[in-house]
């Protein structure tokens, strides 16, 4: 990847975040209802699938980049990179929400480690993550970008309503988001990342098993072709 190409892609990730952010934040302020962030998120996320092309170049979310980790769809170094530039552009959502409402942020985060909160955002990210896994990984046929876009637009979604069981209708699955509502946890940060991590390695050995599986379906079916055929010739 030349210099100028991993520039943009760097840029691209904190822009994305940023917007993903503080969409989510500005919608949750006014009508603090998952139902609509969800849908905000949704529409962000699908675009920038669309804006990038054929493969989902950002991920927008630190659990998404650390699910993808594990899985070693991205090297170390550029997954630290990513972190450092979401978690920013999280902090600089968070700064410029504030200004802009003219007044600090309440913390929705509670003390203490809140087992419900890491329960339901570690659900919602492990659905999400699964729709991603799923685009990048499709197999049965080549998804269309459109198809891709509205794929993990709905698993965003989904994944948000799910997470808002917890917290007074607010679901975030997203640790950047996280610090743009200023409701920083470990509940909203590991809920998250352990959610990810959970379904980026369930699908991928899912994908394993499903294509050795359909090899051996294939190398049977031939090799029982292979036995008919001279049964015919030996009828003629």
């Amino acid at each position: 990847m030349s210099p100028q190409k991993i520039t943009n892609v760097l840029i691209a990730e904190f822009v994305g975040t940023f917007i993903l952010a503080f969409a989510m934040v500005a919608t949750l302020i006014r009508t603090p209802f998952a139902f609509f962030s969800g849908i905000a998120a949704a529409i962000v996320y699908g675009l920038f699938v669309i804006f990038f092309g054929s493969k989902i170049v950002a991920h927008l979310n630190p659990a998404v980049t650390i699910g993808l980790w594990t899985v070693r769809k991205i090297s170390t170094i550029n997954a630290f990179v990513y972190l450092v530039l979401q978690v920013a552009a999280g902090y600089c959502a968070l700064r410029l929400g504030q200004y802009l409402i003219g007044q600090t942020l309440p913390k929705t985060a509670t003390g203490g480690f809140d087992w419900k909160v890491m329960i339901a955002e570690g659900i919602g990210a492990l659905i999400f993550s699964l729709a991603i896994a799923a685009a990048l990984n499709h197999s049965e046929r080549k998804l269309e970008l459109h198809e891709k876009s509205l794929l993990v637009g709905f698993g965003l979604f989904i994944g948000i309503l799910i997470a808002s069981y917890a917290v007074g209708g607010v679901g975030l699955i997203n640790p950047a988001v996280a610090v743009a509502y200023h409701s920083v946890s470990w509940a909203f940060i590991l809920g998250p990342v352990v959610g990810a991590i959970v379904g980026f390695n369930l699908y991928e050995l899912a994908l394993v098993k499903s294509i050795s599986h359909g090899s051996d379906l294939t190398s049977s079916t031939s090799a029982s072709k292979a036995v008919a055929k001279p049964k015919a010739k030996a009828k003629k």
